[in-house]
């Protein structure tokens, strides 16, 4: 199949994965989080518009974020609509605080997976979050055999350690993957060369126990066998920020705003060639 070239016609513009910052509102003040302080919301009639037209595009996956998604309105009533009303698969990244029996119950089985970001266990996550880990665990584990769920790593400096205390932590909890997310600066990760031979240490120590992700550009760095969470040379990810912004990376400070959703297509081939 790699040696036929289908007509640009038949191939779809679309990228794999729309992530969507539906709100910048959060309950949390991480210091290394890169996501802008503000209140913007994205509305939810343009949410549905635009998963709409991405999903008949040929998008496959719809990534809800934030901020913290669980502090938008209305949230589990956009969820099931978006289930309902598209092809799209559906996952939500969260810092689990905000989860509960109600929520777990009204969109089991309208959501392909429900990611957790967790930076440190105890003390560290207190101080940080200002919040109980055992809180978050409690909430995860309602998931368990209901929801499948998976575990966000934000890889900080000189901070291997906590990455294997928490993919311990998944392993006991029954998460399916982790994602290792190496901390960045405007796109400059700040992992230092002993940080990074430190991590591939750490990913081939537990390759055999639990599914283990890297970030694409991070995947440079490793020489190790890891799952990449993207595909050389496909147009994998887009991002759409709160303030109606489509960028190529979500931490990208510019982007471009949708001023008509008709233009998407335009704003995707920009993108794909660039």
């Amino acid at each position: 199949m790699n040696e036929y070239s289908f007509p640009d016609n038949l191939v779809s513009p679309a990228p794999r994965t729309l992530s969507l910052a539906i709100t910048n509102r959060c309950n949390l003040n991480c210091h290394y989080c890169y996501a802008p302080k503000n209140s913007y919301s994205l509305p939810a009639e343009f949410i549905k518009s635009i998963a709409t037209k991405f999903d008949k595009l040929g998008t496959l996956e719809l990534s809800i974020g934030g901020g913290e998604p669980f502090l938008y309105p209305g949230l589990v009533d956009l969820i099931l609509w978006l289930w309902g009303n598209t092809g799209l698969g559906i996952n939500i990244t969260t810092n689990g605080l905000l989860i509960n029996e109600k929520i777990v119950s009204k969109i089991a089985g309208n959501v392909s997976s429900i990611r957790f970001s967790i930076d440190g266990l105890e003390p560290k996550y207190s101080i940080v979050k200002r919040n109980s880990l055992s809180n978050v665990v409690y909430n995860i584990k309602l998931l368990k055999n209901i929801i499948p769920f998976g575990i966000n790593i934000i890889v900080n400096p000189y901070a291997i350690v906590d990455v294997e205390n928490i993919i311990k932590l998944g392993i006991e909890i029954g998460a399916f993957d982790v994602l290792l997310i190496p901390e960045h600066k405007n796109g400059i990760f700040q992992l230092n060369s002993q940080d990074w031979k430190n991590l591939e240490g750490m990913v081939t120590k537990y390759l055999n126990k639990i599914q283990i992700n890297i970030t694409y550009d991070a995947s440079n760095y490793l020489s190790t066998n890891y799952l990449e969470t993207e595909v050389k040379k496909e147009f994998s990810f887009i991002h759409i920020s709160a303030d109606r912004k489509i960028k190529k990376h979500s931490y990208d400070k510019h982007g471009i705003y949708i001023e008509n959703i008709f233009d998407i297509e335009n704003y995707l081939k920009y993108f794909n060639h660039n």
